[in-house]
């Protein structure tokens, strides 16, 4: 039975044969003439000018990323801005940034920590010889920081992002970036 359905489909395929309008068409290429030797122009070889980049620091990130800030401000800039201006962190006494500065935009994000003491988030604004504390504490979700702070400062402190993880460094060049 399965014989004569294979010889049955096989007369049946084989009486299609080509279908109207497909009857195989000959091509054929035109005829290319190319000359016997092609002339080489004579191009003169000119310096390229390299340009060797220079970075100037200009003391302002990308708003977007949370860098670290490669030493301006450093920790001890941050730590001299807490004792100048409140009492949270004391006079004298240990007081480390354990995590940070990481910079956006001309604002500063850092976590200190002081013996007996919750961690505090400090958030800053301007260069180290400038540094203004925008606000310091547990909490720094402030009006001005949702309101003005640059987008990777606010989603760090307004907890939509987690703090990076990057310890202090004092290198010149970026080595690690955050997108926020």
């Amino acid at each position: 039975m399965a014989l004569g359905i294979s010889v049955l489909g096989a007369v049946t395929l084989a009486a299609c044969g080509t279908p109207p309008g497909f009857e195989e068409q000959s091509w054929s290429r035109p005829a290319v003439s190319a000359p016997a030797s092609v002339p080489v122009l004579d191009v003169p070889s000119l310096p390229v000018p390299w340009l060797t980049p220079t970075v100037e620091p200009t003391g302002e990130y990308a708003e977007t990323v949370l860098v670290p800030c490669q030493g301006d401000p450093a920790a001890s800039d941050v730590i001299a801005v807490l004792r100048r201006t409140g009492d949270l962190v004391p006079a004298t006494g240990t007081a480390r940034v354990t995590s940070g500065p990481f910079c956006a935009g001309t604002w500063q994000l850092s976590l200190v920590t002081v013996p007996g003491a919750e961690p505090l988030f400090v958030v800053t604004s301007g260069p180290a010889a400038t540094l203004k504390l925008v606000t310091a504490g547990t909490n720094v979700c402030s009006a001005r920081v949702r309101g003005a702070a640059p987008s990777a400062i606010r989603a760090v402190a307004c907890g939509d992002s987690p703090l990076p993880t990057a310890t202090p460094t004092s290198s010149p060049t970026p080595t690690t970036a955050f997108q926020i």
